[in-house]
C-alpha cells in the first residue's frame, strides 16, 4: 500500500511584516457590522445636519447676495455635524480595541503576532486613516450640497475658497484625532463600559463643570465690575473638545497663514488652529503612549 505525502513548508525565519499587519487590521475594521454602522451613522449626521442647517441659516443672510456672512455661515452649516460625529468616532475608537478585550480575541491576535506594539500602532492606523477619509468624504458631500442650496437662494460661495476648505479639512483631522484618543483610552482602561464613560466623561461633561465653574466664579464679580476670574477658561481651553474645535473655527485658514498658537483675550487664553491641533494631538500621544507602554508589560 502506498502512502502519500504532503510537502513540508520551511517557514523558518518567516515573520508578519507591518504591512501584512495593516491588512489583517484592514480585514477585521471592514467585516465587523459595528464599524459599517459607526462609518455609516456618522456620514449621515454630518450630511444630514448640513441640509438641515443649511436651509435655516439661509434665513440669517442678507438680502444682497455675496453678503460677508456667507461663508461663515456655509462653514458653520458644512461642520454643523461635528460634535455629534465625534461621538461617533469615539464609540468606535473604543469598540475597535476593548471589544477584542472583552472577548478575549486579543489572546489571538497577539498570539499570531508577539510583536505587541507593531499590532497596536497597525491598529492606531487603519482607524485614523479609515475615520479620516470616512469623514473627510461626508464633509465634502455636505459642503457640496450646502454650496447648491445656498446658490439656488443667489448666495453663491467658492467651496474651494481657503477660507472654507481649511476648516473642512481641520474638521476630517480633528474626529479622526478624536478616534484615536478613545482608541488610547480603550487599550489603557480596557473594558468597553468604562472606556466609554471616560471618554464621554472628558469630551462632554467635563467641558460642562468648567464653564459652570465659570459662571458662577464670575457672577459676583460681573455685578460688581471685579476683574474676570479666568482660570476655568484657561483650563478648559485644553481640553480635547476645546482644543480640537479651533481646527474647524472660522479663523483656521488665518492661522494656517502665521500667528502664535494661543492668544490672551480678556476672558483668558484663545488656541489658534494650531495651537488646537498640538493640544489635542498631546493628549493623542500621551494616553496612547502610556496604554502602548502598558501593554508590552500586562498579560492579557
Amino acid at each position: 500500500m502506498s502512502h502519500s505525502t504532503v510537502p513540508h513548508t520551511d517557514l523558518t525565519g518567516a515573520h508578519l511584516t507591518f504591512w501584512g499587519l495593516l491588512r489583517s487590521e484592514w480585514i477585521k475594521l471592514t467585516t465587523v457590522r459595528s464599524t459599517l454602522w459607526c462609518y455609516a451613522i456618522l456620514a449621515v449626521v454630518i450630511i444630514g445636519l448640513a441640509v438641515l442647517i443649511g436651509v435655516l441659516q439661509l434665513r440669517n443672510l442678507g438680502t444682497q447676495p455675496g453678503s460677508d456672512q456667507t461663508l461663515s455661515l456655509a462653514l458653520g452649516s458644512t461642520t454643523a455635524g461635528i460634535q455629534l460625529a465625534e461621538l461617533v468616532a469615539a464609540v468606535l475608537g473604543v469598540l475597535l480595541i476593548a471589544s477584542e478585550y472583552s472577548t478575549g480575541m486579543i489572546r489571538s491576535t497577539f498570539t499570531a503576532a508577539p510583536r505587541r506594539i507593531p499590532v497596536v500602532l497597525a491598529k492606531a492606523v487603519v482607524l485614523g486613516v479609515s475615520t479620516f477619509v470616512v469623514t473627510l468624504v461626508a464633509l465634502a458631500i455636505a459642503l457640496g450640497v450646502v454650496e447648491a442650496v445656498f446658490s439656488a437662494h443667489g448666495f453663491a460661495f467658492d467651496a474651494v475658497d481657503w477660507h472654507i476648505s481649511m476648516p473642512v479639512l481641520g474638521a476630517a483631522v480633528y474626529v479622526a484625532l478624536i478616534a484615536l484618543l478613545a482608541f488610547g483610552a480603550g487599550l489603557l482602561i480596557r473594558a468597553t463600559a468604562g472606556s466609554l464613560a471616560t471618554v464621554l466623561g472628558l469630551l462632554l461633561i467635563v467641558p460642562a463643570i468648567f464653564n459652570v465653574l465659570y459662571a458662577v466664579l464670575n457672577l459676583n464679580g460681573a455685578q460688581t465690575g471685579a476683574g474676570l476670574v479666568t482660570w476655568p477658561h484657561d483650563v478648559s481651553a485644553f481640553l480635547p473638545a476645546q482644543a480640537g474645535a479651533q481646527l474647524y473655527s472660522a479663523n483656521t485658514a488665518a492661522d494656517t497663514r502665521g500667528g502664535t498658537a494661543a492668544t490672551i483675550v480678556d476672558s483668558g487664553i484663545q488656541l489658534n488652529g494650531w495651537g488646537g491641533f498640538g493640544v489635542l494631538a498631546a493628549w493623542v500621544v500621551v494616553v496612547g503612549g502610556v496604554a502602548t507602554a502598558l501593554v508590552k508589560r500586562r498579560d492579557v
